[in-house]
C-alpha cells in the first residue's frame, strides 16, 4: 500500500475485508440478532411483569435467536461492555447506529448492577434465560 500523505487518503485507504474466516464472519454478521433479542427481552421486563405473556413471548423469541446463534459460534455466546465498545464473542459488534444505540441501552442497564458482560451457554433453557 502506498504510503498516504494526508490523513483523508489513509482513511480512504482502508477497507473491510473478508477474513475468510467462516464462524467470524457468522459472529460479525449474526452479532445484532442477539442484541436486538437481549433488548427486546429487558425493555418488556421493563414495562412488564416478569409473568406477563408478553415478556414469556420475547423471552421465548430470545431464546431461540441466542441458542441457535450459540451453535453456529460453539456453544458459547457472550457480549461484553467496554465503556461504549461493544464485543459479542470477543468480536467488535458491526451494526446500524440504531442498533448500536440498543446495544449501549443494554449495556447502561447491566452497568446499574455492576455486570460488564453476560455469557449464554447454548444447552441453557427459557426459564435460565427468564431468571
Amino acid at each position: 500500500m502506498a504510503r498516504p500523505t494526508e490523513k483523508g487518503e489513509f482513511l480512504a485507504a482502508c477497507k473491510a475485508t473478508d477474513s475468510r474466516n467462516k464462524s467470524l464472519e457468522q459472529i460479525r454478521d449474526k452479532g445484532s440478532d442477539v442484541i436486538l433479542a437481549l433488548f427486546r427481552m429487558f425493555k418488556n421486563a421493563l414495562v412488564h411483569a416478569i409473568g406477563n405473556k408478553a415478556v414469556l413471548a420475547t423471552v421465548k423469541d430470545s431464546h431461540n435467536i441466542i441458542t441457535d446463534f450459540a451453535s453456529v459460534v460453539g456453544g458459547q455466546v457472550s457480549v461484553t461492555y467496554v465503556d461504549d465498545t461493544i464485543f459479542v464473542c470477543g468480536q467488535l459488534l458491526r451494526a446500524s447506529r440504531t442498533i448500536y444505540e440498543s446495544a449501549l441501552e443494554v449495556g447502561k442497564l447491566l452497568a446499574l448492577c455492576n455486570v460488564s458482560e453476560i455469557s449464554f451457554n447454548g444447552d441453557m433453557t427459557e426459564a435460565d434465560l427468564l431468571a
